[in-house]
């Protein structure tokens, strides 16, 4: 990742190919989410990059991706806690409250969105 100076060139390496990997999680599905698990277990020296990668990737999915990252935090914490517990913890709030707000928000819409259309068609 180019705005990451401290990272070594095999970091920026294992940052790209996990940026490249994560966006393909674009639904909840058990294998990706396991395959990105395995990923940061194979990586965990390269743990605060890919914590990053994560991170960064959060917030700026739409909101109907949003729950299958989390899917993904829960799943390396809960199989390869070590290094990638801590490094969640300090963020872990704001992202999750991020995405809550966000996804509520995104359902909400969506209903009043569809009421509106669901009226506008009855007019007709």
């Amino acid at each position: 990742m180019a705005d990451e100076a401290q990272n070594t060139p095999q970091q920026d390496v294992i940052a790209e190919e996990y940026m490249s990997s994560l966006a393909d999680l674009t639904v909840n599905s058990k294998p990706l989410i396991n395959m990105l698990t395995m990923l940061a277990e194979e990586n965990v020296e390269s743990a605060p990059t890919i914590v990053k990668v994560i991170e960064k990737h959060l917030s700026q999915v739409k909101p109907e991706m949003k729950l299958p990252v989390l899917y993904l935090v829960d799943s390396i914490v809960k199989n390869y806690g070590r290094a990638y517990t801590q490094l969640f913890t300090q963020n872990i709030v704001s992202s999750f409250c991020s995405v809550f707000e966000k996804v509520l928000f995104f359902a909400s819409n969506g209903k009043a969105n569809n009421k509106k259309r669901h009226a506008h068609f009855k007019q007709f």
